[in-house]
């Protein structure tokens, strides 16, 4: 829908126009399997399944998964944090 926006017209402006082939891009990426490593289980299952991914990423992107950690995988918003925060590299100073 967004391309056929941009490809059609539909965009309002050059600006919004811009913003929108942005979106365009980062979902490219994220939809990308070359890039992105979909693994579709709660995080602390994730890195039980698959502890290679400890201390392997520069970034941790959270939808909303602290707000539901309790629901989710039965552990507190902090503990969730603590796991989010194993995936990060170590930070080099």
């Amino acid at each position: 829908m967004l391309n056929f926006a941009v490809d059609e017209g539909f965009t309002p402006s050059e600006s919004i126009e811009k913003k929108i082939i942005t979106l365009i891009k980062r979902a490219d990426i994220i939809t990308d399997p070359r890039k992105v490593k979909l693994i579709n289980k709660p995080l602390g299952q994730a890195l039980k399944d698959h502890p290679e991914l400890l201390r392997t990423v520069d970034n941790v992107v959270d939808n909303m998964a602290r707000l539901y950690s309790d629901i989710s995988e039965g552990i507190t918003e902090d503990e969730m944090e603590l796991l989010e925060q194993s995936l990060l590299k170590p930070a080099y100073l």
